[in-house]
């Protein structure tokens, strides 16, 4: 039994999402590796910030040392921000691949009664 060709039109149109698919699901544990380094760092910088509190003591330039923790807290919590909001667009970007791929498949199972709903700027 031969195979229609709209079928292949359709199964490439579906591919596509597919393939953004798996770079997208990359991106995104790469990027929540690196938010996951930078949580380890800050409880880091917390753990010795706590030390200088207990034992001020036993430390040179405290000050110093202060401002110096401080200050990498600071721009961690900044990259955190920044990684956060990049996870955010990388799962909306994977829904918005999920979406355009069902869409597509609805769009071939209901033959082509959707019409532009599967390349429209809303779709999804």
């Amino acid at each position: 039994m031969p195979i229609p060709s709209e079928t292949y039109s359709v199964l490439s149109a579906m591919l596509t999402p597919a393939i953004f698919l798996t770079a997208n699901g990359s991106l995104i544990i790469s990027t929540s590796n690196r938010m996951s380094r930078i949580v380890d760092r800050i409880r880091v910088l917390n753990d010795q910030r706590d030390l200088l509190r207990r034992k001020a003591d036993d430390f040179d330039d405290l000050d110093h040392r202060r401002g110096h923790i401080a200050d990498q807290l600071a721009r961690l919590v900044w990259r955190s921000d920044r990684i956060r909001y990049a996870l955010v667009m990388l799962y909306a970007a994977f829904g918005l691949f999920v979406g355009s791929s069902l869409t597509l498949a609805i769009d071939a199972w209901t033959a082509n009664q959707l019409v532009a709903l599967p390349t429209s700027p809303t779709a999804g």
